[in-house]
């Protein structure tokens, strides 16, 4: 768990530095990952929710 937290902190810092799409493509790599837990799903739908306000995240997030 304590990994995908350091995973989670990361993508809030790309965010912060090189911008959305950035963070959504490491979300992507991130989550072919086989060890990838539900807890990246739901901290990056949370995230893009308050956050980004944008209606083009919701697909990818459904897709899943």
């Amino acid at each position: 768990m304590t990994l995908w937290c350091l995973v989670l902190q990361f993508i809030r810092f790309l965010r912060r530095t090189e911008g959305i799409e950035a963070s959504r493509k490491y979300f992507l790599d991130i989550r072919k990952s086989p060890n990838c837990t539900y807890h990246v799903y739901v901290a990056y739908a949370m995230m893009a929710f308050c956050l980004d306000k944008d209606p083009k995240v919701y697909p990818l997030l459904e897709n899943l």
